[in-house]
C-alpha cells in the first residue's frame, strides 16, 4: 500500500505538469497560431512533441526528488498513459476554447468528430534552413493519422526519458530512497602519470575497505582547482547517503580534458562505486 501511495503521488505530480503544459501549448496555438508540439524534423522526428512530453512529465522528476520517492517499474505504464493522454487533452482544450464566427466549436460538433476532422485535415508548413513555404500542404487522411501517431510517440518518449533518468539515479534498495548528496572532492592533474598514481592509490585503499583513508589520500594527490590548459585530467570522489538507514555510497571517477571540444570527458574504465555501512566524510568543493 505504501508503494501504491507513493506511485499515486508521482502520478498526480506528472498529471499536474502535463495539464499545465497542455494548457500553455493550447494558449500559444490559439493566440499565435503556432502548434509547437507538431514541430518535426524531416517529418519523422517528433522534436516538438518530444520536448513537450519531456516538460509535461517534469512533475514526475520534481515529485520524486521533493518527496524522495523512487518510481517503481509499474509506474512506467502510468507515465506512458498520461504522456499519450496529454496529446488528446491538448485537442480537447482546443475543442473547448476554439470559436468560429463567435460560435463555440463545442456547440456544433462532438469532440470525437472534431478530433477526427483535425487529424484527417492536417496541413503542414515545410521549410529548409529556416525558410518556410507560404502555402500549407494538406497531407490527407492517411498522412494525418501517421503524423498524429508520430506526435503521440514523441509525447510518450518525453515521459519515458524522465522515468529512465529517475531510475538511473543511485538509491538504497532496502529503503527505496534516493541517496542524498553529502560531499564531493575533485583533484586535477597535468599528466597521465599523475592521474594514474591517484587512481592506483585510491583503488588500493578502497579494495581494502579503507574508505575514509582513500578519501583522505585522494585529497593530497593534486590541486583542488583546475589550472587551465595545464590540467589534462581530473579525478572526483562523490559521497552520498541514505536518509533511511544511513548507509553511505562512494563513487570515484576520472575525466580527461578534450582540448578540441573544450569539455571534460569521462574515462569509464576507471569508474568505481561502492555502498558501505561505514560513515565517511568528504570536504565539499
Amino acid at each position: 500500500m505504501a508503494r501504491f501511495t507513493q506511485n499515486l503521488v508521482l502520478v498526480l505530480c506528472g498529471a499536474l505538469t502535463s495539464a499545465i503544459t497542455a494548457g500553455f501549448l493550447v494558449f500559444i496555438e490559439l493566440k499565435w497560431g503556432f502548434a509547437f508540439y507538431s514541430w518535426t524534423l524531416w517529418l519523422i522526428i517528433p522534436a516538438g512533441a518530444g520536448l513537450a512530453g519531456f516538460v509535461a512529465s517534469s512533475g514526475y522528476y520534481f515529485g520524486a526528488r521533493l518527496f524522495n520517492i523512487r518510481p517503481a517499474r509499474d509506474l512506467l505504464l502510468g507515465v506512458v498513459v498520461i504522456s499519450v493522454g496529454t496529446f488528446f487533452f491538448i485537442y480537447w482544450l482546443e475543442y473547448m476554447f476554439l470559436t468560429v464566427d463567435g460560435k463555440a466549436i463545442s456547440d456544433v460538433i462532438s469532440y470525437s468528430d472534431y478530433l477526427t476532422f483535425s487529424i484527417t485535415h492536417t496541413s503542414l508548413n515545410f521549410g529548409y534552413r529556416g525558410h518556410f513555404i507560404d502555402t500549407p500542404v494538406n497531407i490527407g487522411a492517411g498522412g494525418g493519422y501517421l503524423y498524429a501517431a508520430i506526435q503521440i510517440i514523441g509525447f510518450a518518449l518525453g515521459g519515458v526519458c524522465i522515468y529512465l533518468y529517475l531510475a538511473s539515479l543511485p538509491f538504497c534498495k532496502e529503503c527505496s530512497l534516493y541517496l542524498k548528496h553529502k560531499g564531493q572532492q575533485t583533484r586535477y592533474f597535468g599528466t597521465s602519470e599523475e592521474v594514474q598514481a591517484s587512481i592506483e592509490g585510491f583503488l588500493a585503499m578502497a579494495s581494502g575497505r579503507r574508505f575514509q583513508d582513500s578519501i583522505n589520500g585522494h585529497a593530497v594527490t593534486g590541486p583542488e582547482k583546475s589550472t587551465g590548459t595545464v590540467s589534462a585530467f581530473s579525478s572526483t570522489i562523490e559521497v552520498k547517503r541514505c536518509e533511511g538507514c544511513e548507509k553511505h555510497w562512494l563513487k570515484f571517477g576520472v575525466k580527461r580534458w578534450d582540448s578540441n571540444k573544450k569539455e571534460w570527458k569521462e574515462i569509464s574504465d576507471f569508474n568505481y562505486a561502492q555502498f558501505m555501512m561505514e560513515r565517511v566524510e568528504v570536504a565539499k568543493n
